[in-house]
């Protein structure tokens, strides 16, 4: 009795790992580049047009306090770097922030001129995440996606991990 109850515990935990690393994709605004004066006005638009975007997901902004900061504005305040109907403030970095609502989102940097050399993103969230791609079932053709190909990494040590249990608990 004592097996089952450790087994089933076992198996919701592993569930809980998958489905909080699976079910929520973060963003790494502007990647390798970061939150910071682009090297264009359009960087920051460019890199997130590649991108889709869900209400769960989450942006991350990589910058240093006092150097950078996330402020979301409505969109007129977007269009012309202004702060008169700021939403929110964020000056502690690097910034992790979740998608709530689906629909427009702008973002930029308040400090000195930034907004205004190209430090904005403008994204657009949708209420539900795209359909996942199951990398088991692909056809050998088609080269799995950037956010499939982040599952097996950790799929394989918690396939491992769950034999081992299941070879202690049953043998």
């Amino acid at each position: 009795m004592m097996r089952t109850h450790t087994l089933v515990l076992l198996l919701a935990i592993i569930g809980c790992v998958l489905k909080g690393t699976l079910g929520h994709k973060n963003h790494v605004v502007g990647s390798s580049l970061g939150w910071t004066v682009p090297p264009n006005k359009t960087f920051y638009q460019d890199w997130a047009q590649k991108k889709l975007f869900a209400v769960g997901e989450r942006l991350v902004f990589p910058y240093k306090v006092g150097v950078h900061n996330v402020i979301e504005v409505p969109k007129e305040d977007f269009e012309n770097c202004t702060q008169f109907k700021v939403i929110e403030r964020h000056h502690e970095g690097p910034l992790i922030l979740e998608l709530t609502k689906p629909g427009p989102h702008y973002y930029y940097c308040g400090v000195g001129l930034h907004c205004e050399l190209g430090q904005k993103l403008a994204i657009n969230v949708s209420a539900e995440a795209p359909a996942a791609v199951n990398i088991f079932t692909q056809s050998p053709a088609q080269a799995p996606s950037q956010s499939s190909a982040n599952i097996v990494p950790l799929a394989a040590p918690l396939a491992a991990l769950l034999m081992y249990v299941l070879h202690y608990l049953f043998m």
